[in-house]
């Protein structure tokens, strides 16, 4: 017997993380590749944004922008469920 058990962290609580904190302008708001403020770039890139966000990477540690621990959490959850678009 076999059970998947997934966070239920929507694309929405993302997208609402990703817009305030990395779609913005001088990071990923049409100036620079990705533009994330495109859902699809988002879905497209989730591996990579899990890891530069798990990373601390991104966004970048000059930006004065930080994301909580949780938001670095449900970022992680998210991709790990196939970053669906729910």
């Amino acid at each position: 017997l076999q059970a998947e058990v997934t966070s239920n962290v929507s694309f929405g609580q993302i997208n609402t993380i990703i817009q305030a904190n990395c779609a913005i302008p001088g990071c990923h708001a049409g100036n620079r590749n990705p533009d994330l403020r495109v859902v699809a770039n988002i879905r497209d890139r989730a591996d990579r944004i899990m890891a530069r966000t798990g990373a601390r990477s991104m966004p970048p540690s000059g930006s004065g922008i930080t994301l909580t621990d949780a938001e670095i959490e449900a970022i992680a959850c998210w991709v790990a469920d196939g970053a669906p678009g729910n």
